[in-house]
């Protein structure tokens, strides 16, 4: 079984846009928290969850979701849930996992061009 990989979202794109710090919002419009990246399968090669920064009562953390069915608001630049259901959040230490960077974005087209 393969590890988990972290993808930051600054290396990812939408539109042309980079992707950054997105607010990640409830359908009623309240934030959650701003996008930090994504949490890779890459056994299954997509995108499993979320990494968001969260305020909580001791400051902010970092927590990951399940990925859930959501849509992107160019005009907000907000990452919006469709449904009024919460997603499960749990603790994330993006130094606990291997982080993708730009080179490693590559390897699947170079792999299947071979």
């Amino acid at each position: 079984m393969s590890e988990t990989r972290y993808l930051t979202a600054g290396l990812t794109r939408v539109n042309n846009r980079r992707l950054g710090r997105l607010s990640v919002r409830t359908r009623d419009d309240r934030e959650l928290g701003k996008l930090l990246g994504f949490v890779v399968d890459p056994e299954r090669g997509h995108i499993s969850g979320l990494v968001m920064e969260v305020a909580g009562a001791g400051g902010s953390q970092q927590v990951a979701s399940p990925l859930v069915p959501m849509r992107f608001d160019a005009s907000a630049h907000a990452l919006c849930l469709v449904d009024h259901d919460l997603p499960r959040m749990s603790e994330f230490e993006p130094d606990s996992v291997c982080v993708l960077d730009e080179d490693d974005l590559w390897v699947p087209f170079v792999h299947s061009a071979a």
